[in-house]
């Protein structure tokens, strides 16, 4: 009986320190929790408890070389590509991040739910049922998304619903922008539209960029490193695929044709989840990438 008395007091001391550690960083938060769902509360515990906040901050003013800004990183990566990330982070991105891949078999604790529940003023006493709805509701619609991912592979259909790895994945996918990066981005967004007006006159004339750059006698291989640079998150250091589809074969959803890729990698496309490169990339640049692409095609050997 004491030993079991003094399991129950241990689970409590943990359940109360990760729900004080969120209200200790608050700080860090633009927003009053309760404005965050159940589920996005529930995240924020998890990315407290993981230390997260060691390597990372929600301010870009707290950023330094050994914190990383997630300043609006809200909707900039999709469920999927967040759930590939952690449990395994060196084949999305080539950097020291360690693996929570152990998130995706613990299911979320009914003591923290409780925990967040009582401290979160947005519902009323008695809104429990409510508040664990909007969990549960929220949680299966992010799962759904993760598992049916177009193209997930079948050994990674193992994740359980209502695991913490989904509340971590919620909290991410809504980090807001502060006021200072908001400013920083409306500045970048203007220059962007600036250079894609630019740039519309080149892309306009596909085959005189195509000209221009086939002369180059290391556009193949320059376009190999801006591959490397830009696209192995989501293509695979080969391209034979990963979060994103294979290059490499003759199956393509998009039209491969090259003139098509050039305006794809450029613009992106919203149904295929496909980010645009304008922004960053020189349209030459997009080019070297295009003829990169077309050399190590099954149907061009």
């Amino acid at each position: 009986m004491r030993n079991r008395l003094l399991t129950l007091l241990f689970l409590f001391i943990i359940a109360f320190l990760g729900v004080q550690a969120t209200r200790t960083n608050s700080a860090e938060f633009d927003e009053p929790a309760p404005t965050r769902t159940p589920l996005v509360l529930y995240g924020e515990y998890v990315f407290l408890r993981e230390n997260c906040l060691e390597c990372h901050t929600l301010r870009d003013e707290n950023a330094t070389e050994e914190r990383t800004s997630l300043d609006g990183y809200g909707g900039k990566r999709s469920a999927g590509w967040l759930y590939y990330f952690f449990i395994d982070p060196n084949s999305v991105h080539p950097f020291n991040h360690p693996t929570l891949k152990l998130l995706t078999k613990k299911t979320m604790s009914e003591s923290i739910i409780e925990e967040l529940f009582q401290s979160n003023q947005h519902f009323a006493s008695d809104q429990e049922d409510d508040f664990l709805t909007q969990l549960k509701d929220q949680s299966d619609s992010i799962t759904q998304k993760v598992k049916k991912g177009i193209y997930l592979s079948s050994d990674q259909s193992g994740l359980i619903d209502q695991s913490e790895m989904i509340a971590l994945i919620a909290f991410l996918q809504q980090i807001p922008y502060t006021p200072n990066r908001q400013k920083y981005e409306d500045e970048q967004h203007r220059q962007y539209e600036e250079r894609i007006r630019l740039n519309e006159l080149i892309y306009a004339n596909p085959d005189s960029l195509f000209q221009s750059v086939t002369s180059e006698p290391n556009a193949i291989s320059a376009g190999n490193v801006l591959f490397k640079k830009n696209c192995i998150p989501c293509h695979g250091e080969n391209a034979q695929g990963w979060i994103g589809p294979n290059l490499t074969d003759t199956s393509w959803i998009y039209d491969n044709s090259r003139n098509k890729m050039l305006h794809l990698i450029a613009y992106g496309s919203e149904t295929y989840k496909m980010p645009e490169h304008s922004s960053k990339l020189k349209p030459n640049e997009i080019a070297q990438i295009v003829l990169f692409l077309e050399s190590i095609r099954e149907d061009e050997h």
